[in-house]
């Protein structure tokens, strides 16, 4: 009895520290950072890029958990989870699969973890003729140069490369998306990503006058 009132309970833990405790029971941190704690050693990172094909030993660490909860659609946080699903498919390293019934839990209990509530909706896109140009000219090397680094559909710009571009819906919650492009070292510091739209601004002002929201918005 008292071992069943133990499971009992371990069930029906706070959704916090659900999450603080999974993090910790599958060692997370051994490979992601979180918060400034964990992820690769510049040893082991070395090591890494030695493992790497050439192309691609710009970006070899697994990515950052710190606001993970508020960055990922509640589907592709169980994709990744459960179903092996990744944003850079050649990366050399795997995430290990421990099964639903063991983190399946983390799509609902991070977001939570983080002060939010676990969301998988998808704003709707403007898909007209102008948005649809505008969104392939800010792509191209004739606006923002986002294939430069970026894969879009499996296919590689040739620099160092990003998350897949056409994922982009599929993997993260819209208000993420509209904060990353502002203010991308914000979010994530040192990361490769330029800002496009300093104070609010736009860098380029061929395409939707400049307008930044605009712009991203046509870029969804």
């Amino acid at each position: 009895n008292f071992l069943k009132s133990l499971k009992s309970s371990a069930e029906s833990m706070a959704p916090a520290y659900e999450a603080r405790r999974s993090l910790k029971r599958f060692a997370c941190l051994n490979c992601h950072n979180r918060d400034g704690e964990g992820g690769f050693s510049p040893e082991l990172t070395e090591q890494m890029r030695l493992l790497e094909n050439a192309e691609n030993v710009d970006d070899i660490s697994p990515p950052r958990l710190t606001g993970v909860g508020h960055k990922l659609r509640t589907s592709w946080m169980l994709k990744v989870l459960t179903q092996a699903g990744r944003a850079r498919p050649w990366m050399t390293l795997r995430m290990p699969q421990y099964g639903t019934e063991n983190v399946g839990i983390l799509t609902e209990a991070l977001p939570k973890l983080e002060g939010t509530v676990p969301d998988d909706s998808v704003k709707p896109p403007q898909l007209t003729a102008s948005t649809i140009d505008a969104g392939r000219t800010l792509t191209g090397k004739a606006g923002h140069g986002c294939v430069a680094c970026h894969d879009i559909s499996g296919v590689s710009g040739g620099g160092t490369r990003g998350p897949d571009l056409a994922l982009t819906p599929e993997r993260v919650r819209f208000d993420w998306y509209t904060r990353w492009m502002h203010q991308p070292q914000r979010l994530a510091p040192q990361t490769k990503m330029p800002t496009y739209f300093p104070d609010g601004k736009s860098l380029l002002t061929s395409v939707a006058n400049g307008d930044a929201d605009r712009q991203i918005e046509a870029l969804w």
